[in-house]
């Protein structure tokens, strides 16, 4: 427009060179050249917003307007320049208080810059101190990150032509990524907390929507819990979970406590069936310390025999010969073990340990222990007391002379009943059992 208006210019000051006189040819290029550098009233162009955000994807609008001050406006010229964040679609002068020239320059799908040359539409000039709107820029935002919206090339005219002092104010844009649900697991929890080795333990996790939109309805959110060489799943949750909301959700089998510190980690949406705006933050890890507290045990059992351990000693009259079988056991293991008879160091042969065939008190000692230096020594005391003490196979003469030899004595052998003295009971359990 700015070219029309010099034309128009140069035509009206050409008419007095026509008429032919060096005189108003020079009074007239005087007239030109003091209105060229002359400046009436002033006018500053903006854009708005002048700090937008949009999500990506979506139809961004950048509005220009103009103020006039000091005097009226009656033509303005600006060239817009959008950031790569934007690509440029149309310019909409729906109900702009200007006149635009036809085409816009510029106007064109996918241009980075655009300019308008209006004219007021109004009797003769728009009204200083009036916003006056001019028109908007259609935008869809394509890029994320930030930009800016620069107005160059600005020129404005108040309706004697003249031209005004012209300022720009642009503006920011900033395209963030479109409306999307995140998840994260932010904690992960055990039951029990701190389990025994081989205890049975239930994981659990909270999840978060960190995201701007909630997790669609109906769609399982699990959560798959991996420990060494487990690997459990949670439950379906099937939502939504709104954005910021949390919720919990728990494994629907069970974890074996293995002795150690053990790491354990939680992927939410392991199946990716949920579109989200960060699939990277799908993990968290923690660590279950199962610590081996526990020392090993035994258990006593004497094959053949009928009677049982009571405490830590047992009277043994059903059978000659006593057999002991220790069965050691730990929570994690056993990794040592060891054997006495009355102080003497004996080994188990197929588990087990026969004790002398002789009616006697014998001190049976296990000593044992674990990877975690947790130790075991327990003694009991075996009293073997069969009523054939010859052991000739039989109870009879020859049994029941040693014992008239040793009455009122505490000769263990003959002492049945093990109560120190050989006596009436002794003989009563000879003769129960004479000829067996």
């Amino acid at each position: 427009m700015t070219d029309h208006i010099q034309k128009i210019k140069r035509k009206s000051i050409l008419s007095p060179v026509r008429l032919g006189g060096l005189v108003a040819l020079a009074a007239v290029l005087t007239y030109l050249f003091a209105r060229s550098f002359a400046a009436t009233g002033t006018a500053v162009f903006t854009v708005e917003p002048v700090d937008g955000a949009v999500s990506q994807g979506s139809t961004y609008e950048l509005m220009l307007y103009v103020t006039p001050a000091d005097s009226d406006i009656k033509s303005a010229q600006v060239a817009v320049t959008i950031p790569s964040q934007l690509e440029y679609q149309s310019f909409d002068s729906s109900g702009s208080s200007f006149s635009l020239a036809s085409p816009v320059s510029g106007d064109s799908v996918g241009s980075t810059k655009v300019t308008v040359v209006a004219g007021y539409t109004g009797t003769s000039s728009g009204p200083s101190g009036s916003k006056l709107y001019i028109g908007k820029l259609v935008t869809t935002a394509t890029t994320l990150g930030s930009g800016s919206v620069t107005l160059t090339d600005v020129e404005a005219q108040v309706p004697s032509e003249d031209f005004m002092t012209v300022s720009t104010s642009g503006a920011s844009v900033t395209v963030n990524p479109p409306p999307q649900p995140d998840l994260v697991v932010t904690s992960i929890t055990a039951s029990p907390a701190a389990p025994s080795p081989n205890q049975q333990v239930t994981f659990s996790a909270t999840i978060e929507n960190r995201g701007n939109l909630a997790t669609p309805s109906g769609t399982p959110h699990s959560v798959q819990f991996t420990i060494g060489s487990t690997t459990l799943v949670s439950s379906a949750y099937t939502g939504p979970l709104a954005a910021g909301a949390s919720t919990t959700v728990t494994a629907s089998t069970q974890w074996t406590a293995v002795v150690g510190t053990n790491t354990v980690t939680a992927m939410v949406d392991n199946t990716n069936t949920i579109s989200e705006s960060d699939e990277s933050n799908n993990s968290f890890s923690s660590t279950v310390t199962v610590d081996d507290n526990s020392s090993p045990v035994v258990a006593f059992t004497f094959p053949g025999a009928s009677e049982v351990l009571s405490g830590n000693s047992i009277l043994i009259s059903s059978i000659p010969q006593v057999v002991v079988r220790p069965a050691l056991s730990d929570d994690v293991g056993v990794t040592s073990e060891s054997y006495q008879v009355n102080g003497t160091a004996v080994s188990l042969t197929n588990g087990e340990h026969a004790l002398p065939n002789q009616n006697g008190d014998y001190a049976f000692r296990v000593t044992a222990a674990d990877a975690a230096g947790n130790s075991l020594d327990e003694t009991i005391t075996v009293r073997s007391r069969h009523p054939d003490i010859s052991r000739d196979g039989t109870v009879g003469l020859v049994d029941f002379t040693r014992m008239a030899l040793g009455w009122g004595g505490n000769d263990i052998e003959l002492d049945l009943d093990a109560n120190g003295t050989v006596g009436l009971s002794d003989f009563t359990r000879l003769l129960i059992n004479w000829d067996s």
